[in-house]
């Protein structure tokens, strides 16, 4: 867990830095498809760490503040392409959703969920 650890620290970095760093600026109209299904993706793959660390134990390393505050700066920078553009958003918007639950962050997990479920 802590390779991805790193990940997510420089993903923090570049999207602090960059406003543009997950999206691809050789097509911008294609982002508007392909934007919102890699924004899900990295929320899943945020989650599936977490549960991962809830069901071993052994792979904790206690760094949960780093993953979540990824998902949160997502949040903020990227806000309207939290949409539902593809089914294939589904398993990885409830990994993320059930890390959530699972570490009692109630409020990131409505946030997120109100944008996929009522303002899509």
């Amino acid at each position: 867990m802590a390779l991805d650890l790193i990940i997510w620290k420089q993903l923090l970095i570049s999207i602090d830095a960059d406003a543009f760093a997950l999206c691809n600026t050789i097509d911008p109209m294609a982002e508007l498809y392909y934007s919102p299904l890699r924004i899900t993706k990295t929320l899943g793959w945020i989650g599936l760490g977490i549960v991962f660390e809830y069901l071993l134990p052994d792979l904790a390393d206690g760094n949960d503040a780093v993953r979540f505050e990824l998902a949160s700066r997502m949040l903020d920078r990227y806000e309207s392409s939290f949409v539902a553009a593809s089914d294939a958003q589904a398993p990885f918007l409830y990994v993320f959703l059930k890390a959530c639950l699972l570490k009692d962050k109630k409020e990131l997990a409505e946030r997120v969920a109100h944008l996929y479920f009522v303002c899509g």
